[in-house]
């Protein structure tokens, strides 16, 4: 998967490299990161906007979560996003120098 300056994630499948990219659409500013969990069961992206969508990949029905960072009224720029290695947590680090958990289990 793959982010954009568009607001767009491209998603390829590598067991056939061939096909087109799957496109989602959310974000209103540049897709700064990505990440699967190591399920492959959730796909996060942080934008500029201050927003991550949380898209679960096993349900392609489902709606899209949308997560926002803020601090005081304003929306913080997602720099990074990360999962943890069981997959319970989404680590965001906003460009305000704070990380910022999510647990997914609920």
């Amino acid at each position: 998967a793959a982010g954009s300056n568009d607001g767009l994630v491209r998603m390829w499948d590598l067991t056939n490299p061939k096909t087109q990219a799957t496109v989602f659409k959310g974000q209103e500013d540049e897709v700064t990161s990505v990440a699967f969990d190591p399920r492959d069961r959730w796909l996060a992206a942080g934008s500029n906007d201050g927003t991550v969508l949380l898209r679960d990949m096993t349900d392609p029905e489902a709606d899209t979560t949308v997560l926002h960072l803020m601090a005081e009224l304003f929306d913080v720029p997602v720099s990074s996003v990360a999962f943890d290695p069981r997959g319970r947590w989404l680590a965001v680090a906003g460009f305000d120098g704070i990380v910022r958990l999510w647990e997914l289990t609920d």
